[in-house]
């Protein structure tokens, strides 16, 4: 990215705070913005898809919504393995596992993790990985 992509990125991402919640009160009466949706969705859907094999079609679509957002909302501008089951054994348990232990107190909570900002750049790296 160059510098001028990183800038409207960041304008972007903080601006997602001054949007209003998506989200239905009922479901998450806390929400208030657009991040605050982007957490309880990774709150009421962290147990259901971390360790069961969906991470990556999950995060893929979680990155991507949010992607989405930025751009139409907000306006902004591998490992080797020998098998899938070897691979996604690494991925999930190694580099996205270990890597939610170095991010915080938030990064240790996997459900409201999508508050610390390391986390999109984590799960961007994870859709990155399985484009491939």
């Amino acid at each position: 990215m160059s510098e001028a992509e990183r800038l409207d990125y960041t304008r972007a991402a903080l601006c997602m705070y001054t949007h209003a919640s998506r989200t239905d009160p009922a479901a998450a009466p806390r929400a208030r913005n657009r991040v605050d949706d982007f957490v309880y969705q990774h709150i009421n859907q962290t147990s259901f898809m971390h360790q069961d094999g969906l991470l990556l079609p999950w995060h893929r679509h979680y990155i991507w919504s949010r992607e989405k957002d930025l751009r139409e909302t907000i306006g902004a501008n591998l490992m080797q393995s020998d098998s899938i089951h070897t691979f996604h054994r690494l991925l999930e348990f190694m580099a996205h596992f270990q890597s939610h232990q170095h991010l915080g107190k938030d990064g240790m909570d996997t459900h409201s993790t999508p508050n610390d900002a390391v986390f999109w750049l984590l799960h961007g790296q994870i859709d990155r990985l399985w484009s491939l």
